[in-house]
């Protein structure tokens, strides 16, 4: 299992390696096995951080921040660039981003949608 992300005009792909199985931490767990837990996920988000850098040296955009959220119900956060360009304040995981334009697609999804359930028309003005 993996994912693409397509920038114009990148189209970047990364699949974990298939060897990486992550499991649930639970109590019944041994040192041992909680150990080589987190090694697998340390090993993941080196993986992933690894990407992160290769698409924002390829793709020259200013920062980016990725959330990770695992089968098991874990999460991480990574982050790659500068927040601030000029005054070379690096991207943290915790920094927050700025949706941009991606409003608009869920503002016409959810006008498509009461179009669908008949509370709107298509060509009404709202």
């Amino acid at each position: 299992m993996g994912f693409t992300a397509q920038t114009h005009p990148l189209t970047l792909s990364f699949a974990p390696s298939p060897n990486l199985k992550l499991r649930s931490l639970t109590p019944a767990l041994s040192q041992g096995e909680r150990e080589k837990h987190q090694r697998e996920r340390d090993q993941l988000k080196q993986q992933l951080q690894l990407k992160l850098d290769e698409w924002h040296k390829a793709g020259k955009f200013p920062g980016a921040t990725l959330g990770v959220v695992l089968a098991n119900g874990e999460s991480f956060s990574l982050a790659v660039g500068y927040s601030d360009r000029e005054a070379k304040t690096r991207m943290k995981p915790t920094d927050r981003m700025l949706a941009g334009s991606v409003g608009k697609t869920f503002a016409a999804a959810t006008a498509l949608q009461l179009v669908k359930e008949g509370k709107i028309g298509l060509d009404e003005r709202i």
